[in-house]
């Protein structure tokens, strides 16, 4: 497969712009928030319930914005998941509490008794099942979200690279790998500066447990994938893709939603300061920011969007690249991402724009929101402070971050989810040290 380069110069505000956290505290901004949303619900068809598909962080994320908007909500997931823990969860009447197989999702939902809901995917894979869908349940199953072309294209990392490029976005060197010897075939030019990328993210990680493969050079990346086809099929295809330098804070995502009739009530921009595990990792800590920095990006992103006719709420990550001053567009999230309650939080209630309009019932604009608020993964955050900065200063620069934040899953009105997670923590800490003990 031939490699792709792209170049695009985005008319966007200077890196250095980016707005600076305002005074008033995270607890005032919530307070205010939640209040706002909740006058929104006289606009809401709240007697149809919604069926949130999905677990973990953004799962807790989704039932939370529903609850403070008035939406009532089931979920089915493990009893000990932290929805299980939310005072927002509830099971279904029937008596239906463990998620069901996504190819089995038909059935499931035909059994149920409900006469309608709304179906909220929080998941590739519950998007995928979602769309998926016979039409004769569009009408008993109402769901705001892409195209399943789209969704396959916006999942498919290879597809999205192909798309990028048809549409001349600015984004990372890629080429799409299918084989070892395709591998020992290219140059070793070819792998300065890359890492190995999965074409299924949420599949790969299930295998391995990461979001990728670092390399050092051309024979460690054949090494990593000879091991990884010895360990079972599916390791090909694979992403060559360049690993665009400098520091986390050089990561921006805009969140948004796109309603059925192709109009954008709200974009919501966040700023990524530390990330767990370094270099190929999830946000840890992070901020919100101003659009105005990012219009540039903005643009391509809308380009694309109006491209794929798309509908639903969306997540786009784009990393700055000090070497030629553009914004290179990672990827795109056609679903719900850990940190919706941020937005959520700040006035912008994406799950509620998702019910409304899957409804057919207006979405409310937002054109505004709190720029300067800061929230954190509270585990992966600690642990991102503790290796850059080993023992005390680490645990000090992490305590210090903890004020005015939003610590998820930690919420004052919902406190249970944390607790749950602090717990598998422990639980699993001791459990480690106890191996250790006994071997020794």
């Amino acid at each position: 497969m031939a490699e792709f380069h792209v170049t695009f110069h985005i008319e966007s505000a200077s890196h250095s712009l980016i707005t600076k956290p305002m005074p008033a505290s995270f607890t005032e901004v919530t307070d205010r928030a939640v209040v706002d949303v909740a006058s929104d619900r006289a606009r809401l068809n709240s007697h149809v319930p919604a069926l949130v598909l999905g677990s973990g962080l953004t799962g807790v994320g989704v039932i939370r914005c529903l609850g403070w908007a008035g939406v009532h909500s089931y979920s089915v997931c493990d009893s000990a998941d932290l929805m299980a823990a939310s005072r927002w969860y509830r099971p279904l009447p029937n008596g239906e509490r463990h998620c069901p197989n996504v190819d089995d999702l038909p059935d499931f939902l035909s059994r149920l008794k409900l006469k309608e809901m709304v179906l909220i995917p929080s998941s590739d894979e519950w998007v995928q099942a979602v769309s998926r869908l016979p039409e004769d349940f569009n009408d008993r199953f109402p769901r705001s979200i892409p195209s399943v072309h789209t969704i396959e294209i916006l999942t498919d990392k290879a597809r999205f690279a192909w798309l990028l490029e048809r549409l001349g976005v600015p984004r990372p060197r890629t080429i799409v790998l299918h084989s070892v010897p395709q591998m020992q075939a290219l140059e070793e030019s070819s792998y300065q500066n890359m890492f190995l990328k999965p074409v299924d993210s949420q599949a790969f990680s299930k295998r391995y447990g990461l979001k990728g493969f670092l390399i050092k050079d051309k024979a460690n990346a054949v090494e990593v994938m000879q091991g990884a086809q010895e360990s079972g099929p599916g390791a090909f295809p694979i992403l060559l893709q360049e690993h665009i330098p400098g520091p986390p804070s050089n990561h921006y995502f805009v969140d948004g939603f796109m309603d059925r009739n192709g109009a954008i009530p709200a974009l919501f921009a966040r700023h990524r300061l530390r990330m767990y595990p370094p270099r190929i990792g999830n946000t840890a800590f992070m901020e919100t920011m101003s659009l105005e920095p990012l219009a540039g990006p903005i643009k391509a992103l809308k380009a694309l969007l109006a491209d794929q006719s798309y509908r639903g709420i969306f997540s786009a990550e784009f990393k700055f690249d000090d070497r030629d001053g553009e914004f290179k567009m990672i990827e795109v999230n056609a679903r719900p991402w850990w940190f919706i309650e941020l937005p959520g939080r700040c006035g912008v209630n994406f799950a509620a724009m998702v019910y409304n309009d899957a409804l057919g019932l207006p979405v409310q604009p937002v054109d505004s929101y709190p720029v300067g608020r800061r929230c954190m993964h509270f585990l992966n955050d600690y642990l991102s402070c503790t290796i850059d900065e080993p023992g005390l200063p680490g645990v000090l620069r992490w305590l210090r971050s903890c004020r005015s934040c939003l610590k998820l899953p930690f919420g004052w009105d919902d406190p249970m989810p944390w607790v749950v997670s602090t717990a598998g923590v422990v639980k699993d800490a001791v459990r480690r040290r106890s191996a250790v003990f006994r071997r020794q």
